[in-house]
């Protein structure tokens, strides 16, 4: 399959898919990567197609011929939030949640930078949120320590 590796585990990002220009490698969790599995030996892809391409009526493309672009990718998300009630959600909200749910798992700022492909910190730390009501209470922890 073309921008998996199976036996890592991972998927690759190309470039031209990215806001950056730099292709990305992210791993996948293994219960995604048994169903990827799955889901590719159903769709009887071989290992030159695409696993996320198009469907559209409107191509010429067979399936597994052409990328998805990351705008029908981004409005699939849109959907599927609607549907199970997550407002406001996207592909850029799932991906601050799940950078900021490192943070708060033990995560150093580095090890995130590796996993979001940030350049350096400053743009890293405005991608992460926090709950003052938790960073206080952790404060007020911290009173009961000393």
């Amino acid at each position: 399959m073309r921008n998996i590796n199976w036996k890592d585990g991972s998927i690759t990002i190309e470039k031209s898919s990215t806001k950056t220009k730099e292709t990305r490698i992210v791993p996948l969790q293994p219960r995604v990567v048994g169903a990827l599995r799955s889901w590719v030996s159903e769709h009887e892809l071989t290992a030159n197609d695409y696993v996320f391409f198009t469907e559209s009526r409107n191509t010429k493309y067979v399936k597994g011929e052409k990328p998805i672009s990351t705008q029908s990718v981004d409005q699939f998300f849109r959907k599927t939030f609607d549907w199970i009630g997550i407002t406001g959600g996207s592909t850029h909200s799932f991906r601050r949640s799940r950078l900021t749910h490192l943070l708060e798992k033990g995560w150093n700022l580095r090890e995130i930078m590796d996993i979001s492909g940030h350049k350096n910190l400053m743009s890293l730390q405005q991608y992460l949120d926090s709950d003052r009501k938790v960073t206080h209470q952790k404060y007020r922890d911290l009173f009961e320590e000393e």
